[in-house]
């Protein structure tokens, strides 16, 4: 089935939006909380358990030195430490610290809440459905073939070039 481009213009419009203010909400609670949405990826990403640097900046979307750069402060804050991978003794993982992974948690709960609050007004079915829509959204983004993927798909976020004409937004 085909989308129907003005279908597809207004998703992309929506996009673009949510992508800018969340940016700007993200940089705003950076600021407020020492911490930017990098350094809280990398925490979240190892939340479930340890990861190789390369195997984090592949899960990420970001280039191996961004994680290099983002996991120094987090390890001298003691929320990040390094251990020898067991599959490979010349590598090593990251993993949580138990002072990372409390500090996390209580991030988590603290956004959740917020979030909670911005969008009381809205209907339960309404949050889950846009939440199963957006999931989906990435998931065929990701998903796509490469010769199908727009190239700005493959850019590291922090290298992502930002789009200068309505022709650049669409290509």
């Amino acid at each position: 089935m085909s989308l129907d481009h003005g279908a597809a213009a207004e998703l992309l419009g929506s996009l673009s939006h949510l992508m800018r203010t969340t940016r700007s909400v993200a940089h705003r609670q950076s600021q407020v909380l020492g911490a930017s949405s990098t350094h809280l990826a990398v925490l979240k990403s190892l939340y479930d358990g340890p990861a190789r640097p390369g195997d984090l900046a592949q899960r990420l979307c970001v280039a191996p030195s961004v994680i290099s750069r983002q996991v120094a402060p987090l390890e001298r804050a003691g929320l990040v430490e390094r251990g020898h991978d067991p599959d490979d003794a010349r590598a090593w993982r990251l993993a949580l610290t138990p002072l990372g992974r409390r500090q996390l948690e209580v991030l988590h709960a603290d956004r959740v809440a917020q979030l909670g609050q911005l969008l009381r007004d809205w209907a339960e079915d309404d949050v889950r459905t846009a939440a199963a829509l957006m999931d989906r959204l990435s998931r065929s983004l990701v998903a796509a073939p490469l010769a199908d993927r727009p190239a700005w798909l493959d850019l590291p976020a922090e290298d992502t070039p930002s789009p200068t004409s309505p022709e650049e937004l669409t290509a």
